[in-house]
């Protein structure tokens, strides 16, 4: 752009003042985000924000006006055909792709008519008049540029190596895994490959255009197909948007303040996550920045090729990610400005306009032909995402504007909390510098580095704001906020999303830039060009810095972030890569959660894995050919002793994560052991006193047709037992009948009931089977001349036939399980198309999608008292104890878990389990936590396959199972070392704690929770939640069931700003501390409002909250230093600490009163935890590592005077004695029981009860009393 030239010794005083209110502006705007970042206060934040926008704005020069047009420069006829021809071929493709939208003619005319479309365009741009002289002109014209432009290549050069360094590196490896959606772009990639027909758009993840998977196609016809050459795809994206980007910013700002912002992007976190993540709309930033620079050059130059590129743009971006919709929309509204603002050359706007809609639609033909034969599956995804589904449901718009909020917050404050699309709850634009992970944690001044970005952004903002009518801001605030509104636009609980707004990354990078330019501006003027290679230098220090705190927060933070480590399906990947050293005759059976898996598929490369059905699948019921594998969940553990029992000699191969936890298990049978397990175990005695007499021969035997005539086991007479399993395929009566020689004898048992006895002349009998496995047990005893002996069976889909080998098995039928009843209907109704007797409640593949499962049976209760029943399932499950309905998890859902409780006797109970699929996913699960256990998967040995009343008289009712953890959640067995607490944090015992419940997931719902903080316990067990996020409390019930929320956002009575930390009352009220609002509040435990009281205290940002025996409150006044005893009226009774006091110095954010009247208070930012005893004894100790004060430690004393505190960045809850000594300590990094991501909150109950709050986590987990533990005397 044209910079104004300063003239006079007044410009350039006056220019001095501005550059002065610019610093000042972008000061206060760094101040505002490190308060966001640093303490979370967003009132303040938005203060310094406003008040820094305002001075910036009004101290910052105006843009300068849009410069004219330059000569018009006639369109040859010959190049008017060119494009006339590219139109009239993408016309007839139209017609044809209309007749087919496959066709292969449409297409190659429709690829042909983009370029003619485009060459016709540049002919009025020419080489020269005189043929070579011309063109050794215009070589000497570029050798020239080049040499005139080293620096600037060079400096572009290395910020493009530093844009490629973060996005290529460890891509084998970071990403861990291969989420779903990422390897079903690389599933329609080998689609392509293979042949099948050119489609524009499928319905691969819920629908999307194909540009990307033919780009992921053609990464692996020249690298060959993989998960890192996918990856590579997006990440050459990636630093083509920042060259793209560089090239818009060099048009409006020149090349300095284009490399330093190109720079700047080049480190984004934002972009650098999706430049390694293999979905399409990575695409977006490069098509927008690419539009944008040749929209904005064919206003500046009014070229006609610049026009028809922006078109193709245009229309190619449809081609790209859903979020693209609204782009149209962007360049139709900055487009009709402009015609307006412009109406002097409206003639020239108007062809160049026709050119860009020309070129929109020859590129968007295939594509517009789809939408417009298929609107619904084109707006399908659309209308599930919206958020005016959450509009009618809760009958208000209170969804739009609180996605309006989050969305506006998520740069600066708190960003996306899907670990697959960033760090949780990081903002989009600041780097980490507070993180121990982070290595910018130790360079002194990362704060303001951190910052910078942010503050920049906000400038622009107010600076474009301020001057909106140029058409330069005009275009960011319209494209800012039209591009925006697909994040507030989509479903309520993924706000904020960094996906759907990935657009806005240009817009807000030119917004950055802007600041830059006008700043840049001012300093030139103020100093007349003096300092400018200092000012180049420090510009360069910036911008290096800026960049490692991005690649440094990304790699050493959000890439070893437990929750992102998880997200990209690293079990599924894993798999995929161990079935791919099997041999390729081996016969692979995996669970549903694998077998349906796109990472499984893509990175295994076989497609003859099978669906695993235990009833079906163990034991085999043919020769496999090769070895057998049955590959696992972590949770199937409890499966190998069944494998165990039927091939003993598999086996057992367990994969970890680099956490040490369970991936899944792999149970290997060799392919002799397959057909060894077929056939019955015979045993062959000499003389006819059966087994009395001696062995003379075992071995397996079936089909059951012998003819002892012929081939005699033994000497007439012998005798003989059989033992083993029968397995039927179908529910009905089945009939068996015997043939044998005179003299012979035959006894058979079938499920326990004898069918055959021909010493009481029975040669025949019936019985009802369900499909499955059956002990079955024969004793023969052969007369003295050898004859056959066939035993004949028929019944449902078997015709009268000798048992063949195929229904004949050595090993024993489980006498365990449920009786399964499967309907090819969603409500159980009708009649089964399958009974059968499974072993485990699973949601077994025998059905395709639609269906339902009923299991039935008996289950055991071996003591008294209340069990606790629960089942997690997708879609709905419920259970029934005695006909009595004990588990509700019923609905169309995603893998959920409820529970519920009912009171046994000892003894049998009938259970009735009921499970439904209504496609996609499946998952069953069956819970239970009897008297005195741990809650685990119900084992097999508690379920029983008898319907009615009558009990077999030989049924014993087993043991009480002995606690332990949930299978699959095990502690590993060569587990990492935990983490270095660091010098002079301390390290205690680790002690088992009992899970007892965990409540929570990240929502706005009842039962989920945003960065939940306080916790309190009253004398009933009912546990109050400061649910800060969604500025409320939560009460749960003493099991952690969601009893009522009270509190919204707002300043008034009984609303919050930030609900903090809370306390409950001698007299059963609540106190609540609201660190923002800086006030206390007191409610009866059902949350009716009754007094606010606090504010005069003018404390600062207070974060804890106490209370003693007499009901005086503890106020742990983080800003002021210092701890405030209040009477409960809200008096100060004492003070410790304040401003030059040790006490306190370390910001303090909790405090608690022990039984003996001494007051604890712990310091976030050293870490010490201090006693402070009524007779003035003082005493502090370092108790957990240092921590921030927004996720800072919490106290809790326990019933017989035990310390416990939270230690949020080691994972960990401490337990000291009152003398400061570590006595215990639990916790662990991860999302599994007994597992923390950010352990903040905490509380112990009347009888011991540990409850902890995870913000990060956003769930609440409740722990059985240490008191039971042997390394804790006397708690």
């Amino acid at each position: 752009m044209t910079r104004p030239r300063a003239s006079s010794v007044w410009m350039e005083k006056e220019a001095a003042r501005r550059l002065v209110g610019t610093l000042l502006a972008l000061g206060l705007a760094i101040w505002g985000q490190h308060i966001l970042l640093d303490q979370g206060v967003r009132r303040d934040g938005a203060l310094l924000f406003i008040v820094a926008g305002v001075i910036f704005a009004l101290s910052a020069l105006p843009l300068p006006r849009w410069p004219e047009l330059p000569r018009r420069i006639p369109w040859p006829r010959w190049g008017q055909v060119v494009t006339g021809l590219g139109l009239a071929l993408a016309l007839i493709s139209t017609a044809l792709f209309w007749r087919d939208e496959h066709s292969p003619i449409g297409l190659r005319l429709w690829l042909l008519a983009m370029p003619l479309y485009l060459v016709g365009t540049w002919a009025e741009e020419s080489l020269g008049r005189e043929g070579d002289q011309g063109l050794r002109a215009a070589i000497r014209r570029l050798r020239g540029w080049l040499i005139s432009h080293r620096w600037e290549l060079f400096w572009l050069a290395v910020i493009l190596i530093l844009a490629a360094v973060p996005r290529f590196l460890r891509l084998d490896t970071i990403p861990n895994g291969c989420q779903s959606d990422e390897c079903n772009n690389g599933l329609d990639a080998l689609r392509w490959l293979r042949g099948a027909p050119y489609s524009v758009y499928v319905g691969t993840n819920e629908g999307q255009a194909t540009f990307f998977t033919y780009l992921l196609a053609f990464s692996f016809k020249l690298f060959g197909p993989g998960v890192v050459q996918m990856r590579a795809v997006s990440a050459t994206i990636g630093v083509l948007t920042v060259l793209a980007f560089y090239l818009l910013a060099r048009d409006l700002f020149g090349p300095t303040i284009a490399l330093a912002a190109a720079g700047l992007l080049a480190g984004a976190r934002w972009h650098i996550t999706f430049s390694r993540i293999i979905y399409e709309l990575i695409l977006v930033p490069l098509f927008e920045a690419l539009l944008l620079y040749f929209l904005l050059r064919a206003l500046r130059h009014g070229r006609r090729r610049d026009w028809a590129l922006a078109g193709l743009l245009l229309g190619g971006g449809m081609h790209t990610y859903t979020a693209w919709r609204v782009v149209p929309f962007f360049i139709a509204v900055f487009l009709t400005y402009w015609v307006i603002t412009h109406r002097g050359r409206w003639r020239r706007d108007l062809e160049g306009i026709g050119l860009l809609v020309g070129g929109a639609y020859v590129v968007l033909v295939p594509l517009g032909v789809y939408i417009i034969r298929h609107w619904n599956a084109f707006i399908s995804r659309v209308r599930h995402i919206s958020v005016f589904n959450d509009v009618a449901r809760v009958g208000s718009y209170e969804p739009i504007w609180s996605n309006l909020r989050k969305t506006l917050w998520m740069f600066n404050y708190q960003g996306d909390f899907a670990a697959l699309n960033n760090l949780p709850g990081a903002p989009l634009l600041p780097f980490d510098a507070r993180s121990p992970q982070a290595f910018m944690t130790h360079v002194p001044g990362a704060w303001l580095l951190a910052s910078l970005v942010g503050a920049l952004f906000i400038l622009g903002v107010a600076y474009a704001l301020r001057h909106l009518n140029h058409p330069l801001p005009f275009l960011l605030i319209s494209g800012f906020i039209i591009v925006g509104s697909v994040a507030v636009l989509s479903v309520a609980h993924e706000a904020p999303t960094a996906r759907r707004p990935i657009g806005l990354i240009p817009l807000i990078f030119l917004l950055v830039a802007l600041v830059l330019d006008r700043m840049a501006l001012l300093y030139r003027w103020a100093l007349r060009g003096h300092g400018r290679e200092w000012a180049r230098a420090f510009l360069i220090i910036l911008v290096a810095g800026v960049y490692l705190g991005g690649v440094d927060t990304y790699f050493n933070v959000q890439a070893r972030h437990e929750s992102v480590y998880i997200a990209y399906s690293g079990i599924e990947a894993a798999v995929g890569r161990y079935i791919r050293t099997l041999p390729p005759e081996t016969r692979i059976y995996l669970v549903p959660a694998f077998q349906h898996h796109s990472a499984v598929k893509f990175i295994s490369g076989r497609s003859d894995t099978r669906l695993l059905n235990l009833v079906r699948d163990l034991p085999m019921r043919e020769d496999p050919g090769g070895d057998v594998v049955y590959i696992m969940e972590a949770v199937d553990a409890r499966l190998i002793p069944l494998f165990r029992q039927v091939y003993p000699l598999g086996e057992v191969y367990e994969h970890r994560d680099p956490y040490g936890r369970l991936y899944f298990i792999a149970y290997w049978v060799p392919r002799e052991q397959v057909n060894a397990a077929r056939g019955l175990a015979a045993t062959y005695f000499e003389g006819d006193a059966g087994e009395a007499g001696p062995v003379v021969l075992q071995r397996r035997d079936g089909p059951l047709d012998f003819d002892f005539a012929a081939d005699p086991p033994a000497p007439a007479p012998f005798s003989a037992r059989w033992e083993g399993s029968l397995l039927t395929s179908g529910f009905g009566p089945f009939r068996f009948e015997a043939e044998l020689e005179a003299g012979a004898t035959l006894t058979m048992t079938v499920a326990d009931q004898v069918v055959i006895d021909t010493t009481r002349g029975q040669r025949a009998g019936q019985i009802t089977l369900v499909a499955g496995f059956h002990n079955l047990e024969m004793q023969y005893r052969s007369g003295p001349r050898l004859g056959r002996l066939t035993v004949y069976w028929s019944g449902p889909g078997v015709d009268r036939q000798p048992i063949p080998l195929e229904a004949l098995y050595s090993v024993p039928a489980p006498r365990n399980g449920l009786i399964g009843y499967y309907y090819p209907t969603l409500d159980w109704s009708g009649p089964p198309a399958l009974i059968e007797k499974d072993l485990l409640v699973l949601p077994n593949n025998v059905l395709g999608e639609r269906f339902s499962i009923l299991w039935r049976g008996k289950i055991a209760a071996p003591r008294p008292g209340v069990y606790v029943f629960g089942t997690r399932s997708d879609d709905g499950s419920y259970v029934y104890i005695d006909g009595q309905l004990v588990v509700d998890n019923g609905g169309h859902h995603g893998a959920q878990y409820r529970e519920g409780r009912i009171e046994l006797s000892q003894g049998f109970h009938d259970i009735e389990v009921r499970y439904f699929q209504d496609g996609g996913s499946r998952e069953m699960q069956l819970w239970w936590m009897p008297p005195g256990g741990t809650k685990e998967l119900v084992p097999p040995e508690y379920l029983f396959p008898v319907e009615g009343e009558a009990l077999p008289e030989d049924l014993t009712l087993p043991p009480p199972p002995k606690p332990k953890p949930p299978a699959g959640l095990q502690p590993p067995v060569e587990a990492p070392a935990p983490p270095t607490p660091g010098e002079g944090v301390p390290s205690a015992p680790v002690v088992t704690v009992t899970p007892l419940w965990a409540v929570g997931s990240c929502g706005s719902d009842l039962g989920q929770f945003l960065q939940p903080r306080g916790l309190a316990v009253d004398q009933t067990g009912r546990v109050f939640v400061a649910d800060a996020g969604n500025h409320r409390v939560v009460r749960l019930s003493p099991e952690g069931e969601p009893e009522l929320a009270f509190g919204s956002q707002g300043e008034g009575d009984g609303q919050f700003l930030e609900p903090f930390d809370l306390v409950v009352e001698p007299d059963g009220n609540v106190v609540v501390l609201d660190a923002t609002a800086q006030r206390l509040q007191r409610f009866t435990s059902d949350g009716q409002f009754l007094a606010s009281f606090g504010r005069e205290l003018a404390m600062y940002r207070p974060r804890g909250l106490g209370i003693d025996s007499k009901g005086n409150l503890y106020v742990a006044d983080t800003g002021g230093v210092r701890l405030l005893r209040l009477s409960p009226e809200g008096v100060v009774l004492q003070q410790w600490g304040g401003r030059g006091a040790e006490i306190g110095a370390g910001q303090p954010v909790d405090a608690a009163v022990g039984p003996d009247g001494a007051a604890y208070l712990v310091e976030a930012e050293t870490g010490l935890l201090w006693r402070l005893a009524p007779d003035g004894d003082v005493r502090s100790w370092t108790a957990i590592k240092r921590a921030s004060t927004l996720d800072g430690p919490h106290l809790a004393i326990g019933p017989s005077g035990l310390i416990y505190v939270t230690d949020p960045e080691l994972w960990r809850v401490m337990v000291y004695d009152p003398g400061g000594v570590p006595v215990a300590q639990f916790g662990e990094s991860g999302m599994g029981p007994g597992q923390f991501l950010k352990p903040v909150g905490l509380a112990v109950g009347p009888d011991g009860r540990i409850y902890v709050a995870d913000s990060q986590a956003c769930r609440v987990q409740a722990f059985a009393a240490l008191e039971a533990a042997a390394a804790i005397g006397g708690e």
